[in-house]
Formats: structure tokens, C-alpha cells, sequence
């Protein structure tokens, strides 16, 4: 039996200079590392970590502008709402007058032609 794996959101620790500077470090040893291994491997490694990046970039860059064009939420109070002190409208009261579907007519459709 397979087993339901569960997305968990951690809590972000906001970014410290000693944060950047610790991740420079983690990529800079990453690709001093590319260096001793086989060129192909070499390769590989170095656009694994390039693709890494642009990915985080382009992830990033994506939320950034969705979170640009949708402004924070407001919220209301009730007080302020005044919703729950309206009368409900006349227009919508009379639309709904008129029996629903008064001129429909009963159709029979057989699942085989007629002999």
C-alpha cells in the first residue's frame, strides 16, 4: 500500500545577512566541488545547479508579481458593512412571480424508432 504523503508549510525564518551569506557559501562549495569530479559529471552538476537557481528564480519572480497585482484583503467589520440592516429589494422580489418554466411542454423520447 502506498503511503499519502502530506504537504506541510513551514514557517520562514526571515533572512539574515548571515542567511545570504551562509547560502553564497553553500553554492560556492557546491561548484568548487564540480572541479575535481569528471568532466561530464562535472557538467552535469554545474547545469543541475544553474537550472536550480533559475528555477528558484523564475518561482520567486512569479510570486512576487501575483502577490504585486492582487491587493491585501481588507477586513470588514459589521458595523460597517451594513448588510444585515437592509430591506431586500423590490426588483427581486417581483422576478421571481412568474411560475417557473409556464409554458414548457412535456416531450416523450423513446430510445428506439417507432414501428
Amino acid at each position: 500500500m502506498l503511503a499519502r504523503r502530506t504537504r506541510t508549510r513551514k514557517v520562514a525564518a526571515k533572512p539574515s545577512g548571515e542567511d545570504l551569506d551562509s547560502l553564497l557559501e553553500t553554492v560556492r562549495s557546491l561548484w568548487n566541488a564540480t572541479e575535481q569530479a569528471d568532466t561530464a559529471v562535472r557538467d552535469w552538476s554545474r547545469k543541475a545547479i544553474v537550472d536550480g537557481i533559475a528555477r528558484l528564480n523564475r518561482q520567486v519572480t512569479s510570486k512576487l508579481r501575483l502577490a504585486a497585482a492582487i491587493p491585501p484583503a481588507q477586513p470588514r467589520l459589521f458595523s460597517e458593512a451594513g448588510e444585515f440592516e437592509q430591506a431586500p429589494c423590490a426588483e427581486a422580489e417581483s422576478s421571481y412571480s412568474a411560475p417557473f418554466l409556464a409554458n414548457a411542454s412535456t416531450r416523450i423520447y423513446r430510445d428506439s424508432p417507432q414501428r
